[in-house]
């Protein structure tokens, strides 16, 4: 038999909206929760928060949850692994930049997690950068 009320509680606790997604979405939305004050700046397209276990918690823009999420988690725990190994802390951000996908990819270290902002190509991602630092203390 199944709780409503303890769905509920894991839709708080990995911060996905009560309601159901919309039919043909790839994962968890969140248009203009947490995640909206990151599309409000310029040039960033699209936003996924992961986990640190790459579990996709929510996601707003022009991202796809199951492949900027995977990559995000990705990225962002070989980073982690590395630094360690390499005694140079953790991961603080990655750019990453691909041949057929003109537009850039920014990893960052967000809380208990990671963010991946996909960005415009005119846009620097370390203006991204700059701004994120007073955003990542708000959320």
């Amino acid at each position: 038999m199944s709780d409503d009320r303890s769905q509920d509680s894991w839709d708080a606790l990995f911060g996905v909206g009560a309601a159901a997604s919309p039919p043909g979405a790839k994962g968890p939305q969140t248009p203009a929760g947490k995640l909206g004050k990151y599309l409000e700046m310029p040039g960033v397209r699209g936003v996924v928060r992961v986990a640190l276990d790459g579990l996709v918690l929510d996601q707003a823009g022009e991202v796809d949850s199951e492949q900027h999420g995977a990559l995000t988690a990705f990225i962002g725990a070989s980073g982690g692994q590395l630094g360690q190994i390499l005694r140079l802390g953790p991961l603080h951000y990655a750019v990453l930049s691909f041949t057929d996908e003109p537009r850039p990819f920014l990893i960052v270290r967000h809380h208990e997690g990671y963010l991946g902002l996909l960005l415009e190509p005119e846009i620097s991602p370390t203006h991204i950068i700059a701004r994120l630092q007073p955003a990542q203390g708000e959320a």
